[in-house]
């Protein structure tokens, strides 16, 4: 089937040979691959022949998605959009996430699971703490109905319609978040897709993905991503309370 891609491309990474944006462009040659550039000016911004659609952002990951989703919003396709960033997320599962997603008009998430391999994320270490602190918060915020750990970047839309039901729902929660921090908050995007998601009313299917590399993050960014999931994830519970928390 085709598809819409988002892959946020920080300095040009993800479009070099053999990464993410040049492998989908490969094996789905009839799709849209919204490659968005941030960490770069605007006329930095390379020129790129079909199947890609390159899109500037201001600097920062959530940025970065915004653009996308707005860009594929307003495309006028009727394709489902797989988000992905890393080249751990298996390209030969995009099809058949894609195709759930649309069949069943939910929003499928793709979760790095690391139980069947310790040796990537060893028992005692601050990435597998928070693996375990992020299935509590947002399993205790879903009740139940979005179990997901600290790796979920791999969210698939069925349609625009559905992104932009998501989108309105995230939007509140958003500047209610910003104004108490003062500033854009950039981590978290990707959880509160899917608590939007379920406040919308959208069932959210969750897929567990072997994880294939280590996770090995600097104790401070994992401080820092958890400061900003957790008041996401308040917000949300304080903004849709009938269907959060």
């Amino acid at each position: 089937m085709n598809m819409t891609f988002l892959v946020p491309v920080y300095k040009g990474k993800g479009m070099n040979e053999g990464e993410m944006g040049p492998r989908i462009a490969a094996q789905f040659p009839d799709s849209t691959v919204i490659t968005v550039y941030n960490g770069v000016t605007a006329d930095e911004v390379p020129e790129l022949p079909s199947p890609y659609k390159p899109v500037w952002s201001s600097p920062g990951l959530r940025s970065a998605l915004e653009a996308g989703y707005a860009a594929y919003t307003k495309d006028g396709t009727t394709q489902p959009l797989v988000r992905t960033d890393s080249d751990e997320h298996p390209i030969e599962r995009f099809e058949e996430l894609a195709d759930e997603a649309f069949q069943t008009n939910h929003l499928v998430v793709g979760n790095l699971t690391y139980g069947e391999r310790p040796d990537l994320m060893p028992t005692g270490s601050a990435d597998e703490a928070a693996q375990r602190i992020w299935e509590v918060m947002y399993g205790q915020a879903t009740c139940d109905r979005a179990i997901v750990g600290c790796a979920h970047g791999l969210l698939v839309f069925p349609s625009p319609d559905v992104c932009k039901t998501i989108l309105e729902h995230a939007k509140p929660v958003l500047e209610m978040v910003d104004l108490e921090a003062g500033q854009k908050v950039q981590w978290g995007h990707d959880g509160l897709m899917i608590l939007a998601a379920v406040a919308a009313g959208i069932r959210v299917k969750v897929v567990p993905i072997r994880a294939t590399e280590p996770r090995n993050r600097p104790s401070a960014k994992i401080a820092d991503q958890f400061k900003a999931h957790y008041a996401i994830v308040k917000m949300a519970e304080r903004l849709y309370p009938r269907v959060l928390g």
